[in-house]
């Protein structure tokens, strides 16, 4: 197993992995334009986070990205997670370890986490609250 940052060359794995996530949501249909066009931008500026998770064959079966934008209301910098899923045991908490340590290295995200949009179990709820994410609020969701 080998946890590193994502590349190019990963589009093709991580895509896999979204598009089972997606099937989920019977209400969305993915958008392959501008999946590729985020996996791009994520993955060519240091300004966001990614990472992937290698099996010992070499298949990527986890990833964790991260958008980082202007705040909208306020100075510094936000950091949402768009994904974060792993299949192999372990490994999604040590990604999202990893996040941890790099939101350290960068002292102009005042702002970092994510507002999940599908039902999160409790265990996964408390690693993120042991690694220090707290809950403010949560989310409402309507789909069209």
């Amino acid at each position: 197993m080998i946890i590193r940052p994502a590349t190019l060359s990963d589009y093709n794995q991580v895509l896999t992995l979204v598009k089972e996530q997606l099937v989920q949501y019977d209400q969305l249909r993915p958008d392959y334009d501008k999946l590729k066009y985020m996996f791009n931008l994520l993955v060519s500026s240091r300004a966001h986070f990614t990472e992937v998770v290698e099996d010992d064959n070499g298949k990527v079966v986890g990833a964790l990205m991260a958008l980082t934008s202007d705040n909208l209301w306020a100075t510094k910098k936000n950091c949402a997670v768009l994904y974060w899923s792993s299949t192999l045991k372990g490994t999604g908490a040590t990604l999202l370890r990893h996040f941890k340590i790099w939101l350290k290295t960068r002292p102009a995200i005042r702002v970092a986490g994510f507002s999940p949009d599908i039902d999160i179990n409790d265990r996964t709820w408390a690693l993120v609250e042991r690694l220090g994410f707290k809950q403010y609020g949560g989310s409402y969701i309507k789909y069209r």
